[in-house]
């Protein structure tokens, strides 16, 4: 049996928007549309494709003009933006094939062990460096592959701080981890990685 590759020798994800959600979105102000853009890349740690996000703007809207008309607490505002947050984290893992191949057998190990193997090592060290400890294979082993073509396209490099690419990795290793563990309802409410990790004082850093 051979394995089909989980994912392709160049990290691609079709990032095609349908065309209610970018009429939608124009339909929301630029004030809007950007505190949106800020509040989901500060709470998961990068801004995933259009085509995740865009569908959940206009609640989003919703939220925010709430907010600030006072008709929600900072308190309830804190909570269904984490909420959303967590439902837009969730269709990225979901909807670009993060939560594919959950039990590790020998194809999917020496796919892991032969492309882009002269990044392995560097990606894996860096990824356990950012999650402050070593996941099992199982859990990590899409988000090491994803660093890999990275490294190959010269994207990324082995001392660059925190990225996005970063927050990113550690989301499908700790929402993996989560879900093999302990189910899906509990990898949906699990922990934002860039709430967790202080993506916004890390990407500042970055800029700088």
């Amino acid at each position: 049996m051979s394995l089909e590759k989980p994912y392709p020798e160049r990290f691609e994800i079709d990032e095609t928007v349908q065309n209610e959600h970018v009429e939608l979105a124009k339909k929301i102000s630029a004030n809007y549309r950007e505190h949106s853009f800020k509040l989901i890349e500060y709470s998961l740690g990068y801004l995933p494709a259009p085509y995740i996000y865009l569908p959940h703007l206009a609640l989003a809207q919703s939220i925010n003009e709430n907010h600030v008309n006072g008709i929600i607490s900072d308190d309830t505002h804190a909570i269904e933006t984490f909420a959303l947050c967590q439902r837009i984290r969730n269709d990225d893992m979901k909807k670009n094939g993060w939560v594919r191949y959950l039990h590790l057998d020998q194809d999917y190990l020496d796919f892991y062990n032969s492309h882009l193997g002269i990044y392995k090592d560097v990606a894996r060290q860096r990824l356990c460096s950012f999650m402050g400890y070593e996941p099992l294979l199982i859990y990590s082993l899409p988000a090491e592959v994803l660093l890999r073509q990275l490294f190959e396209s010269d994207e990324l490099y082995s001392d660059m701080p925190m990225h996005q690419i970063d927050f990113r990795a550690i989301t499908i290793a700790r929402y993996r981890e989560v879900l093999i563990v302990q189910g899906e309802q509990q990898a949906d409410e699990s922990d934002l990685m860039g709430l967790k990790f202080g993506a916004y004082e890390s990407q500042k850093r970055h800029k700088k």
